[in-house]
C-alpha cells in the first residue's frame, strides 16, 4: 500500500530526514525494521526507516537527494513499505529480471591444485564438476 502525506525535510547537523506524520505501526501493522520505497517530487529511492519509538519513524534523506530538493519546503511524499531493499543500482546492467547471481552453467575442467575457486563457484551454482 502506498501512503501519501505532506512533510518538510528537516536538517540536523549534516543529517537530513522527514518525520512521518502518523503512527507507522498502526497504519502498516509492521514493527521494527521497515524498508520502504519513497518518492519526493519524482525522485524515487529506497531506504530503511529510522525508528524513533512508539510507531514514530523518520525517512533518511541522502546528501545526493537533498541536493535536488530544498530543505524546509513542504513536499508531497509517497511511501510504500517493501519486503526488502533491492540493492540494484539504477545505472546497473542488472535487474530483478536479469540478476547478477544467475549462473546457467560452468565448463568443467579437471580439478587441479589452484582451481578451488572454480569448484566453489560450481558448488554455489549447483553445477556438478567432474573429477579428473
Amino acid at each position: 500500500m502506498i501512503y501519501r502525506f505532506s512533510a518538510v525535510i528537516n536538517t540536523e547537523g549534516s543529517r537530513a530526514f522527514i518525520k512521518i506524520p502518523f503512527n507507522v505501526w498502526e497504519e502498516t501493522g509492521i514493527k521494527g525494521n521497515l524498508p520502504c520505497r519513497v518518492s519526493i517530487r519524482g525522485i524515487c529511492f529506497e531506504c530503511k526507516l529510522i525508528p524513533k519509538g512508539n510507531g514514530n519513524y523518520l525517512i533518511p534523506i541522502t546528501k545526493k537527494t537533498l541536493s535536488k530538493l530544498e530543505s524546509e519546503e513542504e513536499y508531497e511524499i509517497e511511501m510504500e513499505p517493501i519486503e526488502r531493499l533491492s540493492r540494484i543500482n539504477h545505472n546497473s546492467p542488472y535487474s530483478k529480471e536479469h540478476p547478477i547471481w544467475k549462473i546457467d552453467g560452468i565448463e568443467t575442467i579437471p580439478i587441479q591444485a589452484g582451481f578451488c575457486g572454480h569448484c566453489c563457484v560450481a558448488m554455489l551454482a549447483g553445477v556438478p564438476v567432474a573429477a579428473p
